[in-house]
């Protein structure tokens, strides 16, 4: 029994989002993109933005699990052949905060998969940490074919901090270190490890060990795993005959790209540029080459 209680208690820690959505919904807003940032921030600083969006609203419609996708999971023998799926795995960029569902680059890619679920798992604030924590839990209860995981470069953690609480088992610093450090606010780690966070070589070897976890995770699972680091998105954005392919396809197409509603996420042009880069990487079905130089350091 108490083994039991252990393994349920676990896999709660693993699988459950940090912000709290946890079952099937919709939403006018959500997380940073708030209707009241959009009437104050976004009305006086984006009032071409606030127009767009007044008449273009965004609905988030989340999953039986509370994640932004389009597909419900059926968990552990629940699934069948049909429910394969292919995951992705990121921040707010990946959940789409600001951005109609069309417009996220997750949609883009997934339209190369017509036959496979659609396994969001993105999460506002997601480190890489998280990233695979959530990848710890649902490779095990759900089908994945391929992983699709895009990362920012900022010095970004996740811990657990209340047991008793299951609506209080994450929190995030990272965005706030450098905030929390000047206001000398209440924290739970003394100055020391506050510090320690914040250098270059704390942040570098979190995240190239989690982005190695992530792919022997793959690899043990024998599948494909594609990451997109920040710093390799502003490269290929800077490759001349890229960009021209790219400015020729939408003059062609027409295509019309809105900023993010919040204001602060990415807009419709870089989600699908993004795409567009996933799409590249994919033709050859290999899974990236983990090291310190995707970081950026």
């Amino acid at each position: 029994m108490y083994i039991n209680k252990q393994k349920q208690h676990l896999d709660n820690v693993l699988k459950w989002k940090s912000d709290g959505i946890r079952e099937k919904t919709e939403l006018k807003w959500y997380s940073s993109d708030s209707k009241e940032n959009f009437e104050t921030y976004v009305k006086s600083e984006h009032p071409k933005t606030y127009d767009w969006f007044k008449d273009n609203p965004i609905e988030y419609k989340f999953n039986n699990y509370g994640f932004r996708t389009p597909d419900d999971f059926k968990l552990g023998t629940e699934f069948t052949e049909g429910d394969e799926g292919i995951a992705y795995l990121g921040c707010s960029h990946t959940a789409g905060v600001g951005t109609s569902w069309d417009d996220l680059w997750v949609s883009a890619v997934h339209q190369s998969f017509p036959n496979q679920k659609c396994i969001n798992l993105g999460v506002p604030a997601a480190s890489p940490g998280t990233c695979l924590r959530l990848l710890l839990y649902y490779k095990k209860v759900l089908k994945i074919n391929k992983v699709f995981h895009y990362s920012l470069l900022a010095p970004r953690y996740e811990f657990i901090y209340d047991t008793r609480n299951n609506r209080r088992y994450w929190d995030y610093f990272g965005a706030y270190l450098e905030e929390l450090k000047e206001n000398n606010k209440k924290f739970p780690y003394d100055n020391y490890i506050l510090n320690s966070f914040l250098t270059n070589e704390y942040r570098m070897i979190d995240q190239v060990k989690n982005f190695m976890a992530i792919r022997h995770i793959c690899d043990e699972l024998g599948i494909t795993y594609i990451l997109v680091t920040e710093k390799m998105l502003k490269e290929w954005e800077g490759k001349k005959e890229h960009t021209e392919r790219t400015e020729h396809y939408i003059k062609k197409n027409g295509l019309t790209f809105v900023p993010s509603r919040d204001g602060v996420h990415m807009n419709a042009k870089k989600h699908y540029i993004l795409a567009q880069y996933f799409n590249f990487l994919n033709i050859d079905n290999k899974s990236t080459q983990i090291d310190f130089d995707i970081c950026g350091f």
